[in-house]
């Protein structure tokens, strides 16, 4: 059962060990926001995770599923040599995605992508913090390993992309097999990006309209 869905941001200066102290500073909103909605996770208590990211295996073609048995990711492409995350996937979930993807002829791909991307990678370092400070494995209710299902952005249109979300939600309540799951899903996104001229995809003046539109409609529960 649905028990937790957000969108995350992902940007790598929000971790301690990466971003410096004044990008921390300038970014701790941010990272108050994601602390905050770290409890409300930790309170969900989810035994999977299904991580929606833009820098997966994205396709012009279908929407890419893992199917890699283990998940495991770093930092170190931004210079963190510390940070490291390991996941069970959930296979079973897996397999009735694309069943049901298959009923509704939506083109769902799985793919062998065992790395994790640094867009999972963020918002999970907030998600499960409090239990890699403490020590110990993620383990929420009834003592399981936390598991997590990337699921990659697609270049399809709206319509079939809004379809799978709703297979994605079915799937997650289905009564008997995964309804007594407890289940969350992150949605990891990016603004427009083009905010100053040193942006990842250069300076536009209507960034920042856009920015603000995407911020008032998801404000005003309109998605």
């Amino acid at each position: 059962m649905l028990k937790f869905a957000s969108i995350c941001p992902h940007p790598p200066i929000i971790i301690p060990t990466i971003g410096s102290s004044r990008d921390l500073e300038r970014v701790s909103k941010t990272i108050k926001a994601m602390e905050r909605l770290a409890k409300i996770f930790q309170h969900s208590q989810p035994e999977t995770v299904i991580v929606i990211s833009p820098h997966g295996p994205v396709s012009y073609h279908d929407i890419a599923v893992t199917m890699s048995p283990a998940l495991s990711g770093n930092l170190k492409a931004f210079g963190d040599y510390e940070t490291e995350m390991n996941f069970e996937n959930d296979l079973e979930l897996v397999d009735i995605l694309q069943e049901k993807c298959r009923e509704r002829k939506i083109p769902l791909k799985l793919m062998d992508e065992p790395q994790l991307d640094h867009g999972s990678l963020v918002p999970l370092y907030y998600l499960t913090h409090a239990y890699r400070q403490a020590g110990k494995d993620y383990k929420p209710k009834g003592g399981k390993i936390l598991k997590v299902v990337p699921v990659a952005y697609s270049f399809l249109n709206r319509q079939i992309n809004f379809e799978f979300g709703k297979k994605l939600f079915e799937v997650c309540n289905i009564k008997g097999k995964t309804k007594k799951r407890r289940i969350a899903i992150v949605a990891s996104g990016d603004l427009s990006h083009r905010l100053t001229f040193e942006a990842p995809a250069g300076f536009n003046p209507r960034g920042a309209e856009f920015d603000e539109k995407i911020i008032e409609l998801l404000e005003e529960n309109n998605t």
